[in-house]
């Protein structure tokens, strides 16, 4: 999508405001509202089979959005890839959870989620040809589809193939045995959740500590994929595909290398016996972040802005596998799931969902000028960045006694 912001603007007659719902809010909001509902799921029924349906579902959503006449109906299909991916994220770490000792799920986590970056790194590089290789065709015609814009095209090349991915995902994989729990999962039952924000509730401090300080970085860097392109367009006359290209490069590059980093430097830590190893690790890379986040977008030419943005990414993604690890050391076998797909809320919602929205308002209502768009970027990089750092070293006590309880708790149910 941040690839196709010019021309479905242009289609479809749409502020920088209204764009941003779209890339934001029209996909986080439901994705956070299905979270809670398909973690109980997760929690309960076969993981493996969850996500391949989730993956399917995202992919015909995806597609779908090629055949979008209006601002509604894109919003639409935004939503249905919301649906589909608030599935994968609390079965998949779920299931790594039972698959790996806890001295290594920082390393096992991270391994995963070096799909993250890598993905969307690789998304705007290769989504970068297609769009320079189709973007002198306004029309293309497609068998039974009739014509269709390039941009359209392109969600149709993006979105079909997730189908085979959904397949293989099915035939490959094989449900794992739970880890420590009593006994297979209980039933469904909706009344669970009280159990699942009792636990919250206790532990509030440990949680809110690290699921604030991600959540604001989380959605300052769907903000800063949504628009950098653009903003090198408007700032240093690149076209955005052009400028996605190197950026994408650069994001898989460093961005996978923060998250493989962050993810033996926090076992490594955790091994020496530092019970709040993790959060340690995510906030000295927010704070290398904050600094990079800040500046890049006011370097005084293109060649400076891409080398500014390397340490921010690296810093950012050193958190990426640790979460989910740490959501595994602080949290019984029985709510993981549930509580992971919570913090996946309060990011979308927070965060994700927002950010988009927050750099375009700063755009359209306080700077009042597109060409300011380097400027929103700064300043929202400022405001959310220092203060996810902040607030992450002050819950280190915290984290360290919940660690220490559930690995308590661990022990006697093994006893």
């Amino acid at each position: 999508m941040a690839l196709l912001i010019e021309p479905i603007q242009a289609e479809l007659h749409l502020s920088d405001t209204s764009i941003s719902l779209l890339i934001g809010f029209a996909f986080a909001m439901i994705y956070a509202v299905m979270g809670m509902p398909l973690a109980f799921v997760a929690d309960r029924w076969n993981r493996v089979r969850l996500i391949s349906i989730g993956i399917a579902f995202w992919s015909l959503m995806t597609a779908a959005g090629a055949l979008a006449k209006s601002f509604g109906a894109l919003f639409t299909s935004r939503m249905g890839i919301g649906i589909g991916e608030a599935a994968l994220s609390p079965a998949v770490y779920s299931i790594l959870g039972d698959l790996f000792p806890k001295e290594k799920l920082g390393r096992a986590m991270s391994a995963y989620a070096v799909a993250v970056p890598f993905g969307s790194g690789l998304a705007l590089l290769f989504g970068g040809l297609i769009v320079s290789a189709i973007s002198h065709v306004p029309y293309i015609a497609i068998p039974i589809v009739g014509e269709l814009a390039s941009w359209r095209l392109v969600l149709l090349c993006v979105g079909l193939p997730g189908l085979l991915v959904a397949l293989l995902i099915r035939l490959t994989i094989a449900e794992p045995a739970r880890r420590g729990a009593k006994g297979p999962p209980a039933t469904f039952r909706w009344r669970d959740a009280a159990e699942v924000f009792a636990y919250l509730r206790q532990h509030w401090a440990a949680f809110g500590s690290v699921i604030l300080g991600v959540t604001l970085f989380s959605g300052y860097i769907f903000g800063v994929i949504a628009w950098v392109p653009t903003m090198f367009n408007r700032t240093h006359g690149i076209a955005p595909e052009a400028g996605a290209m190197p950026f994408g490069a650069m994001y898989a590059v460093f961005g996978s290398a923060g998250i493989l980093v962050g993810g033996a430097w926090g076992d490594s830590l955790f091994r020496r016996g530092e019970a709040a190893a993790h959060p340690i690790v995510m906030a000295t890379g927010f704070a290398i972040a904050a600094v990079s986040f800040t500046l890049a977008p006011l370097m005084p030419n293109p060649n400076l802005a891409f080398a500014m943005y390397a340490p921010g990414l690296f810093g950012g993604m050193l958190q990426t596998g640790l979460m989910p690890a740490l959501f595994r050391l602080m949290t019984p076998s029985h709510l993981r799931a549930q509580t992971f797909a919570f913090y996946l809320l309060i990011c979308s919602v927070g965060g994700v969902a927002l950010a988009p929205t927050e750099i375009a308002l700063f755009t359209d209502y306080v700077f009042k000028d597109q060409a300011a768009l380097r400027y929103s970027l700064s300043v929202v990089g400022a405001l959310s960045m220092f203060p996810a750092a902040l607030v992450i070293f002050l819950g280190l006590d915290a984290v360290r006694r919940t660690v220490a309880e559930q690995a308590a708790r661990e022990v006697a149910l093994s006893g």
